[in-house]
This record gives structure tokens, C-alpha cells and sequence, in this order.
């Protein structure tokens, strides 16, 4: 197999500092594109097996097994799979935190909020090679696309806040989150390399969630 990898990575930050706390905002944005080529299947003219099926039960194939190690290769074929993706994610988040007191009470207060994208996009596709006298040559250059052809999405909104009270040994803590996450797929089929929207499917999913929580906390010495 062969992998070739780009990654991309940026983040700007900033902090504003107060007199009883802090505000921060962070920018984000992270890209990688990477191609894994790897041996994916082994045929006979009629069925085509996966290499952990393969290697799961060698006795039970033991004509693809060979023609794994480079043996009694005729009629076989490998199939080579280009795992061609690239990934995006990126979003702001802002966060502060204020402490202040009350008596012997000290009081620390949270909020943060993100808001965030991602997707996954696929464009794949296999290669045929015949494995005769033991070095694989290619027979047969598959079609872009047809091994995966589509783009996975999500956007999300999250926040949170949180209250905390610490008085002598003890504290309690108060809690609320809540999260919005919106993901799509757009699948343009196997045969749509330039992604027109011939045999386009498309689905979405939406979620909403609240979590509450509450603690109480005792220190010893």
C-alpha cells in the first residue's frame, strides 16, 4: 500500500483579561486531504474476496490465499483501492469566567459557547491488476468515483454554562449544556465523476439535547 497526507492547521486566539475574570474567542480551521492506495480484494473470474476474509480462513480459500503470497496467481486479480478523502473542520469558541464573593461564599461563574463545521468527502476508486508471474501489473484503471463518491457534513452549536458556590469545605456546583448538531450526506452514486447530480441522494438528521447537572462536593484534609 502507499499513503500520501496533507495536513493544514490554523487557530488565532485572543483574551481579554478583567478585573474579576476573562473572556476568550478562538478561530479554528483544520484541513487534510490524504490518498491511501491499498490492496482492497482478490478475484478468480467469478468472486471477489476482501484480504480479511481471505487471511480469516486461509484453508477454506486457499487459491486467493496463494495468490496472495505470490503463487498459482493465474486466473487471479488484485483490486487496489485509492482511498481518496479530504476532511475540513472548523468554528469559533468563546468562553469567559468571572469569581467573585459574597461574605465567606466565593462565587466562580462559566459560560462558553462553539459554534463548528465539518465534512468527510469521498472520491474513490479501484484498479485492477493481474498478479502473472508473480508482478502485478495494471490491467484495467477504474472509474473516479465509483468506489465512493460522496460528502459527509455536520454543523453544530453547542453552549454551556456552570455556577460554582465554595463555602469553607464545601461546594456545589450547578450545570446546563445544550447542543444542536445538524449532519447531511450527498451521495453522488458510482457513476458521477463530475458530481452533475444524475443520481443524486441526499438525507438529513437533526438532534437536540439538554443535559443539567448538579454536584456536591466535601474536601478533606
Amino acid at each position: 500500500d502507499s499513503m500520501t497526507m496533507r495536513r493544514f492547521m490554523s487557530r488565532i486566539g485572543y483574551i481579554v483579561n478583567l478585573k474579576n475574570g476573562w473572556i476568550r474567542a478562538d478561530l479554528y480551521r483544520q484541513t487534510v486531504q490524504r490518498n491511501w492506495y491499498k490492496l482492497d480484494k482478490i478475484s478468480d473470474g467469478m468472486n471477489s474476496l476482501g484480504v480479511a476474509t481471505i487471511l480469516a480462513d486461509p484453508y477454506s480459500y486457499a487459491g486467493f490465499f496463494q495468490a496472495l503470497q505470490g503463487f498459482h496467481t493465474d486466473p487471479y486479480t488484485a483490486t487496489l483501492k485509492a482511498n481518496n478523502r479530504s476532511y475540513k473542520s472548523q468554528g469559533l469558541q468563546l468562553k469567559s469566567q468571572f469569581s467573585n464573593a459574597f461574605g465567606p461564599v466565593q462565587f466562580k461563574q462559566e459560560v462558553g459557547s462553539r459554534f463548528h463545521y465539518d465534512h468527510a468527502d469521498r472520491f474513490q476508486h479501484r484498479n485492477t491488476y493481474a498478479l502473472t508471474n508473480d508482478i502485478p501489473q495494471r490491467i484495467a484503471n477504474g472509474i473516479l468515483g465509483a468506489a465512493g463518491n460522496r460528502k459527509d457534513a455536520s454543523r453544530a452549536l453547542s453552549s454551556y454554562a456552570r455556577s460554582t458556590a465554595i463555602w469553607n469545605k464545601w461546594s456545589i456546583q450547578l450545570g446546563l449544556r445544550g447542543e444542536f448538531i445538524q449532519s447531511e450526506r450527498i451521495d453522488w452514486g458510482s457513476n458521477d465523476k463530475n458530481r452533475e447530480g444524475n443520481d443524486l441522494n441526499e438525507r438529513e438528521n437533526s438532534t437536540f439535547s439538554v443535559l443539567p447537572g448538579l454536584s456536591l462536593c466535601r474536601a478533606f484534609d
